[in-house]
């Protein structure tokens, strides 16, 4: 699902002119990696205030990030 979802992303990006044929495979990598990234972001962010402690969840993310 997140590969298709960063594929139409991408064909948007050719068409508007943003990113040309050559480079598709490596955005099209990069804006999977992303999603992904901010995934695993927002679900910790969720995780922390369904248990009361976000900031300690944000002190870890911060150094586990690192």
């Amino acid at each position: 699902m997140i590969a298709k979802f960063a594929k139409k992303i991408n064909e948007i990006l050719i068409q508007k002119g943003i990113v040309q044929k050559e480079d598709a495979e490596l955005y099209r990598y990069g804006i999977e990696n992303g999603i992904v990234v901010a995934g695993k972001l927002l679900a910790s962010g969720i995780f922390g205030i369904v248990t009361g402690r976000p900031g300690l969840v944000l002190v870890f993310l911060l150094f586990y990030a690192s």
